[in-house]
């Protein structure tokens, strides 16, 4: 995770992997919704979900959000949510998180 700010507003960018066998499509739409579908997550500077690495046995994506006036509370209270909701969406997706190395 690492952050940057901006004119009052913190970016928040989180590294998933899944396996290669997953589809990169639905995960990375599941990242984009479960952005939207948080209140607190700015609608302009779009969340975005990106393919940063590809390997042979996983794929790494990479999520970013925006959130605005952020205090340290609102940065992890934020975050623990969006990554909760993340989670709970690849378990019902079947999408599978090898472990790290």
């Amino acid at each position: 995770m690492t952050n940057s700010v901006e004119e009052k507003r913190l970016r928040i960018t989180s590294e998933f992997w899944i396996s290669y066998e997953d589809d990169v499509n639905v995960a990375t739409t599941i990242l984009r919704e479960e952005a939207e579908a948080l209140d607190e997550i700015l609608d302009q500077s779009e969340p975005t979900a990106r393919i940063m690495e590809v390997n042979d046995s996983r794929v790494q994506l990479q999520s970013r959000i925006w959130i605005r006036d952020p205090s340290r509370q609102d940065f992890v209270r934020i975050r623990s949510v969006y990554l909760s909701h993340v989670r709970e969406r690849f378990l019902e997706e079947v999408i599978r998180m090898p472990p790290a190395w």
